[in-house]
């Protein structure tokens, strides 16, 4: 009864899947703390693997600069404070070289003061990932009902003024074009947030993006605390070379054990290159 109805509420939420997939390593202090703290790390761009996260190509034309050292001399203060040093409009203007290479470096890091993303996989059984994010085979999968986590996320954002988005990730080898002169180029930033290279292709991707209101002053991730963890976290696979002796291991069985979240162990098949799960 209950899978069915997270089945219901799957489907209101269109091509959401109903559970996805975090390959975390037992070593890493914010990989454990999702089970140990209940707390799921939301990354900025900035941290990411691939520096080509979140990256656009930035357009704007010298009128719109231009338009917009009008616009700072609109500000009194601002204003004032450019007479004092005897700087002019048209002293800006002929610098504007200077202030367009600017904007430009300042749009491409942008994202790194805007969002903060959770990555997550469509599937457990992905050797390469087992591999590349769970240290080897030696480390642990947890599995995640998508609706509980969407729900808890929400309320996050709710409580903190920012805002959920979450989708399948795409793939482009083109880095996309956002044109600063038109007036809803905010709107074109939005494929930003869930396009990655072809080469990331295999990992299937599904992301969870916590966007602010306004820029934040630091660049750096933050955990976020998810009340119900056994709600959210359904069930952790230990890979087929975790070491049962590791203090890490044993503390996050503890902490299984106290959320009710049950482990499975995953072992390689003995004819295919394939695991067993």
């Amino acid at each position: 009864m209950e899978k069915e109805q997270n089945n219901r509420e799957i489907n209101e939420h269109g091509s959401v899947p109903a559970t996805v997939y975090k390959y975390r390593d037992f070593g890493n202090e914010y990989h454990r703390n999702m089970i140990l703290k209940s707390e799921f790390y939301f990354a900025s761009p900035a941290e990411l693997n691939d520096p080509y996260e979140m990256r656009c190509f930035p357009q704007i034309s010298d009128e719109t600069i231009k338009k917009n050292i009008d616009d700072l001399w609109k500000n009194p203060e601002l204003a004032k404070d450019a007479k004092r040093h005897n700087i002019t409009p048209d002293k800006l203007k002929n610098k504007i070289h200077i202030f367009k290479d600017g904007f430009i470096e300042g749009a491409r890091k942008s994202p790194d003061k805007l969002f903060r993303i959770f990555s997550s996989s469509k599937h457990n059984d992905q050797i390469a990932q087992w591999a590349y994010y769970g240290n080897c085979h030696r480390g642990f999968c947890i599995e995640i009902n998508t609706v509980s986590l969407i729900k808890c996320l929400n309320d996050y954002a709710l409580k903190n003024s920012m805002f959920l988005l979450h989708s399948l990730v795409k793939h482009d080898t083109e880095l996309p074009i956002i044109n600063f002169d038109n007036d809803s180029y905010h709107d074109e930033l939005m494929p930003l947030l869930f396009r990655k290279s072809p080469v990331w292709r295999p990992e299937e991707e599904y992301r969870f993006v916590l966007a602010f209101n306004h820029e934040s002053k630091s660049e750096k991730g933050f955990p976020v605390y998810l009340p119900k963890l056994n709600e959210v976290i359904t069930k952790v696979y230990f890979g087929c070379r975790y070491d049962n002796t590791c203090k890490f291991v044993k503390k996050v069985i503890r902490a299984c054990d106290k959320h009710g979240i049950p482990i499975e162990y995953v072992h390689m098949h003995d004819k295919e290159c394939k695991l067993l799960l």
